[in-house]
């Protein structure tokens, strides 16, 4: 059954302990761990989106752009 309320991927991290984006690291058959979450949360929710600083990925996808460039969006929260 598809979900009526949107799912968001938070991938707007500096990635600083991983040194590099854990977002565009391939995965379960798909060219990036983003691609592959966008897809399978696409199967259960009507409206998905990416947040992220800004346009790294090489697939098609609804994104919202992060107003904050040294936290997450979360980070407001803590």
């Amino acid at each position: 059954m598809i979900q009526h309320i949107p799912a968001i991927i938070f991938a707007g991290g500096k990635s600083s302990r991983m040194g590099r984006d854990k977002a565009l690291l391939p995965f379960g058959g798909y060219q990036s761990l983003a691609q592959y979450q966008y897809n399978k949360l696409k199967t259960i929710f009507k409206d998905v989106y990416i947040s992220t600083k800004k346009n790294k990925f090489d697939f098609e996808a609804n994104l919202i752009y992060d107003t904050y460039q040294i936290n997450s969006p979360l980070g407001e929260f803590i």
